[in-house]
């Protein structure tokens, strides 16, 4: 079992580090572990990205279901006072039969990341349309 750590990913820039601090470690099957950007902001807790991440069995007891959720809040100056004007949620899910040797569900898991991060589909998830 992995244990609770910060999180340093890449902004869009591909240069700057930014920090998803550990806030809460998962106590358990359907208690989510957090994190949340805690740095270079005085911004309330409610204005700052975080995400969940969130691990239980299936109804049959035979899998393992996973879902992260992501909140980007979008704060912008309005009247002069920084305004939280909405917020873009992002989810990823899945499911992992215990029938799978480790080395299946890791080749699995690799490649569905890193086609997720691939070039092209960060691209239409930004802008919002797949391929055509």
């Amino acid at each position: 079992m992995t244990q609770m750590a910060d999180i340093t990913v890449k902004k869009a820039d591909n240069v700057t580090n930014i920090i998803y601090n550990q806030l809460v470690p998962s106590a358990g099957d359907g208690i989510p572990a957090r994190w949340r950007v805690n740095a270079l902001t005085t911004y309330p807790p409610a204005y700052r990205p975080r995400m969940d991440m969130l691990t239980k069995p299936n109804p049959g007891k035979n899998a393992r279901q996973i879902e992260l959720t992501f909140a980007y809040p979008v704060v912008r100056v309005v009247d002069g006072v920084d305004t939280k004007v909405g917020e873009i949620p992002l989810r990823m899910s899945g499911t992992l039969g215990d029938q799978y040797t480790d080395a299946e569900v890791a080749e699995a898991v690799h490649q569905f990341t890193n086609l997720a991060v691939s070039t092209l589909i960060v691209s239409s998830i930004k802008g919002g349309f797949s391929p055509t």
